[in-house]
């Protein structure tokens, strides 16, 4: 029964779209869709929060998940009735697995498990949904939005975080959706680490603090307001510094880790050696603050294997950005000339340095021959190689 002829919306007078006076090209809507937001907008104009509203936003968001109108005054309805919030997400469940790469219904539910204020299923809903698509950009959004949300200290769950990640990787080593879920693994664990460390170096100065504090006891009155001020002082300045986030750059000082990380990544190319998404993780590695002469090495020497044996395009292209970033002096990106990365290179004399530009410029000439689709590019890349 369409709503204009059900008794239940007789008081309500449905709002027809305005398309103006001459549409250019008006679209044919079906009966049904036309009856369905005529009343919707008759609602949206009368603001009614009901029962009966509530369910109507059900059928618009059938016709068109899309309507974020409808997602936002269906969450309207759904605070102001006091609606069960667990149905809510199961509703959303049946959606998701129809129209998974949908913006409106992954912010509604971002909203409803903030105001549940309980993780639930979440991490299980969202492997569930990336299972027909892994790449899916917006459950891996609402997936770390989870994580951050109700497991931000929490070292255990960030472990199983890198073991589910792992687990997609050896299903497709290529999906470099899983990669970035690796690099935002990875920086939230060092964050830890780091807000971890921080919080030890606190204790020791509270305890050093406190024994500073009892052996003054037996001094005058004014020398224990003395020592009580600095104390109070030192603490205040302590708790006001800020844990780094998780993607900070400055999360990223450990060595041993991007060790790890540059092995982990270096076994994964023997499984698909031109993997781009392999290559760019280990480009990223290379401008972290911790990265060091040994990694350097190790990088260039796997670049070098493949792209002299293998005619490896990433590879290649790995060299050309070593070797080619700008020194202090030189024109170019502010982040490229302060990189860890670009400051190892300013330690070999002028005779390695050229002898290193030289050879990527030659590579650039590889480039253009077998990577013909992009020669233009590798053309101004090898006029860029300058000292």
């Amino acid at each position: 029964m369409l709503y204009r002829d059900n008794p239940r919306w007789a008081d309500l007078a449905p709002v027809a779209q305005d398309d103006g006076p001459h549409p250019v090209v008006p679209i044919m809507y079906d009966a049904e869709f036309v009856d369905c937001m005529d009343t919707f907008r008759a609602v949206l104009k009368r603001d009614e929060v009901s029962e009966r509203a509530f369910e109507l936003t059900e059928d618009v968001i059938g016709h068109n998940a899309a309507n974020y109108s409808a997602w936002h005054f269906r969450r309207k309805c759904l605070f102001a009735l006091g609606k069960d919030l667990g149905s809510e997400l199961k509703f959303l469940e049946e959606i998701a697995l129809q129209s998974p790469k949908n913006y409106q219904l992954w912010h509604h539910r971002r909203v409803i498990v903030d105001a549940v204020n309980h993780v639930g299923r979440e991490l299980e809903h969202t492997a569930q949904v990336l299972l027909p698509d892994a790449k899916n950009y917006h459950t891996w959004s609402h997936r770390q939005w989870v994580l951050a949300r109700f497991y931000a200290d929490g070292h255990k769950q960030w472990q199983e975080e890198l073991k589910y990640v792992e687990s997609l990787l050896d299903h497709d080593v290529r999906n470099n959706s899983a990669w970035s879920q690796r690099h935002y693994v990875v920086s939230h664990e060092l964050a830890l680490k780091s807000k971890d460390d921080a919080n030890k170096n606190d204790n020791n100065n509270n305890d050093n603090n406190n024994s500073s504090s009892s052996s003054s006891s037996a001094d005058d009155g004014k020398e224990d307001d003395v020592v009580d001020s600095d104390t109070a002082g030192n603490a205040k300045a302590t708790d006001t510094v800020a844990p780094a986030s998780p993607g900070a750059g400055v999360a990223w000082h450990d060595a041993a880790t991007i060790q790890r990380e540059l092995d982990f990544a270096t076994a994964q190319l023997k499984r698909a050696i031109n993997n781009e998404s392999v290559w760019n993780y280990i480009r990223g590695l290379s401008y972290k603050p911790g990265f060091t002469q040994k990694h350097l090495d190790q990088v260039e020497q796997l670049c070098t294997s493949y792209a002299d044996h293998d005619t490896c395009v990433p590879a290649m292209g790995l060299l050309v950005d070593l070797y080619g970033r700008p020194f202090p002096g030189q024109q170019g990106h502010k982040d490229w000339i302060d990189s860890p990365c670009a400051k190892l290179f300013t330690a070999v004399s002028s005779q390695v340095r050229e002898q290193r530009l030289a050879k990527a410029r030659s590579m650039c000439d590889s480039l253009c021959k077998h990577d013909a689709i992009r020669s233009s590019f590798w053309a101004y890349q090898k006029e860029s190689l300058k000292l």
